[in-house]
């Protein structure tokens, strides 16, 4: 079975206080980009599990070479959580090839242990409920629900809370990252309460969502991340400077970064911007959203 798990962005990122258990509370709009990361399933049909078994005995192997091995692999920890919730056990492999860089703000390992549950979830001959799949989904991440419905949605809570918005599809986005990675618990340990925008400041962007206005929305975007992880890595607003040169409409970073992005209006100034960028930094992707 061979499946697609397409990368993120964040049009919004408002930090909205902390839990006891230190998990911060968002709400973020998120936008499914065309960008994606390809899977090939080949594993046997799971068979009932006794209770000495292991929940699966699958390899996965992946064309990037600094993807995390074992138990902290998000794709094998998907499996296997598949499998333990349907008392079965499954054995094979899954080959996963890579295009959306790692510790980028794009969602990647969250996407591709998204894209394994849907995929086990379709070949099983009794499918978990669209709820079950979505709490065994949080607890393997918190973009992992995300991942499952895709699109354009209101993340709330720590991004388990989803209200689907009216599809912001079709719209040129020019992603660019710097090459290196962000840790996200350093970008939040780094975060102070002025990077806290005030609330109920995401209503214009919602209300320019559904006005489906390109121009609008990148007025508005937002990232209350965008200052700690600035603030330690100074080449990311070099690149947001870029891209508002090269003629984007608005420029955010994604997530806790470091990839930046921008929207454009028209194709040529979306190429131009695309070829300009690429040569300071090679991983420069030019997408659409879905």
């Amino acid at each position: 079975m061979h499946v697609k798990a397409f990368a993120k962005i964040n049009l919004f990122l408002h930090v909205v206080g902390r839990r006891p258990d230190g998990y911060h509370l968002l709400d973020m709009v998120m936008q499914e980009v065309d960008l994606c990361d390809e899977l090939t399933l080949n594993l046997q049909p799971p068979k009932k599990r006794r209770k000495d078994q292991e929940a699966s005995r699958i390899t996965v192997y992946s064309s990037e070479k600094f993807l995390k091995k074992g138990e902290e692999n998000l794709v094998l920890r998907a499996a296997q959580a598949y499998y333990s919730v349907q008392e079965e056990t499954g054995e094979g492999r899954i080959d996963l090839y890579k295009a959306i860089p790692v510790a980028a703000g794009l969602g990647g390992g969250s996407a591709d242990a998204a894209a394994v549950l849907r995929a086990l979830n379709e070949q099983s001959e009794h499918p978990l409920s669209d709820e079950d799949l979505s709490n065994l989904a949080c607890h393997l991440g918190a973009d992992v629900p995300f991942f499952l419905q895709g699109g354009t949605v209101r993340c709330q809570g720590i991004g388990e809370i989803l209200t689907p918005l009216t599809p912001f599809s079709g719209h040129r986005c020019l992603l660019v990252n710097p090459g290196f990675a962000v840790e996200t618990p350093k970008v939040f340990g780094r975060l102070q309460r002025s990077d806290w925008q005030k609330k109920g400041c995401i209503e214009p962007l919602l209300a320019a969502l559904a006005r489906q206005s390109l121009e609008e929305v990148s007025a508005l975007m937002a990232n209350d991340l965008a200052r700690p992880t600035f603030e330690e890595h100074p080449e990311l607003q070099k690149i947001e400077e870029a891209l508002l040169r090269e003629g984007a409409l608005g420029a955010a970073m994604s997530g806790s970064g470091p990839t930046m992005f921008g929207f454009f209006d028209k194709e040529e100034p979306f190429q131009a911007a695309y070829e300009a960028l690429k040569k300071d930094y090679p991983l420069t992707f030019r997408t659409r959203t879905r």
